[in-house]
C-alpha cells in the first residue's frame, strides 16, 4: 500500500507540474488516478502468480479427496474389526484379542 500511495504522489505531482497544477487540481493529478492505474497494470500479474499456486492446491485437494474416497469405500467393502456391542446397557469393554 505505501508503495502504491507513493507512486501515486509521485507520478500526480510530477504529471501536474508539467500542466501547472498542484496534486488534486483535476483528475490526472490525484493520487488515485495513478493508484488505479498501476493496480489495474499488476491484476495480470498478481493474477498469473495466484493461479500458479491455486494449481497445485487443487491437485492436492482432489488427490486428497480422491484419497478420501478410496479408503471409507475399503473400510466399507471390508468386514469390520470392531466387535459388535452387546445390546445391554451395561458397560462394554470390547476384547481386542491383544
Amino acid at each position: 500500500m505505501i508503495y502504491f500511495i507513493v507512486f501515486g504522489d509521485t507520478a500526480g505531482q510530477l504529471i501536474g507540474s508539467f500542466n501547472g497544477y498542484q496534486l488534486g487540481d483535476v483528475w490526472y493529478s490525484s493520487r488515485y488516478f495513478y493508484v488505479i492505474f498501476l493496480g489495474s497494470a499488476l491484476i495480470p500479474i498478481v493474477l498469473k502468480k495466484e493461479l500458479a499456486e491455486l494449481e497445485w492446491l487443487s491437485i492436492v485437494l482432489f488427490a486428497s479427496i480422491g484419497i478420501f474416497i478410496v479408503v471409507n469405500f475399503w473400510e466399507l467393502v471390508q468386514p469390520s474389526f470392531v466387535p459388535e456391542t452387546p445390546k445391554s446397557k451395561e458397560f462394554y469393554v470390547p476384547d481386542w484379542g491383544f
